[in-house]
């Protein structure tokens, strides 16, 4: 029973060494002014993108940012 469970913590030691190991990415989008004219603009969008990026690399990601993006610019980054 006492080596199932050194077996056990060595498996999650070694499953949680592995994702810390995997690379992170991130997709951060602030729209604040839209094509539409029915739909205000919105004011903190770009600068809560631009922190989040801040944030999300001082974690260890990679951040594409895109600011004010269009339908088609948002679909290609989200396929990317």
């Amino acid at each position: 029973m006492r080596i199932a469970r050194y077996g056990f913590l060595a498996l999650a030691l070694f499953s949680a060494a592995m994702l810390s190991a995997q690379a992170k990415h991130a997709l951060v989008i602030g729209n604040g002014a839209y094509a539409y004219a029915s739909l205000p603009k919105l004011n903190n969008s770009v600068n809560d993108a631009n922190d989040m990026k801040t944030a999300l690399e001082g974690l260890g990601f990679s951040v594409d940012r895109l600011v004010n993006a269009g339908r088609v610019q948002m679909e290609e980054a989200v396929e990317r």
